[in-house]
């Protein structure tokens, strides 16, 4: 019993840690580090990708709207089995979510472009 309490609490102790845990994303050395900017990267992309989604929501008609919607909705399932099917081909290994982070990374960042180009034509109306 006392085992299980030390392991449990070394455990709970090296979450904690890496709560706080700062990395420098440049340099990043450790697997656990690459994840952990990998999902940072990550985040940053989609925070971008639904604050230009809002705009151009906002300045299209109402029957765009939904169609924008449809396509938003049906993009965002293509980027996620798209990355999944590169998370099978590590199925089993660390490097999984370090693989799939950085492909919806890049989907992302991709479609943020698209959006904006969107936006430019939008604006330009």
């Amino acid at each position: 019993m006392s085992y299980l309490f030390l392991i449990l609490t070394v455990i709970f102790s090296i979450i904690c840690q890496g709560q706080t845990l700062k990395v420098d994303c440049a340099n990043a050395s450790t697997q656990a580090e690459m994840h952990m900017c990998a999902a940072k990267a990550f985040q940053k992309a989609d925070q971008e990708l639904n604050l230009v989604y809002k705009e151009v929501i906002s300045r299209l008609e109402k029957s765009a709207k939904t169609s924008f919607v449809t396509a938003q909705k049906s993009w965002l399932l293509v980027r996620d089995n798209h990355c999944a099917v590169y998370g099978h081909l590590y199925e089993g290994g660390s490097m999984v979510p370090l693989v799939i982070n950085t492909c919806k990374t890049e989907l992302t960042q991709n479609r943020v472009s698209e959006l904006k180009t969107l936006l430019r034509t939008l604006k330009s109306q």
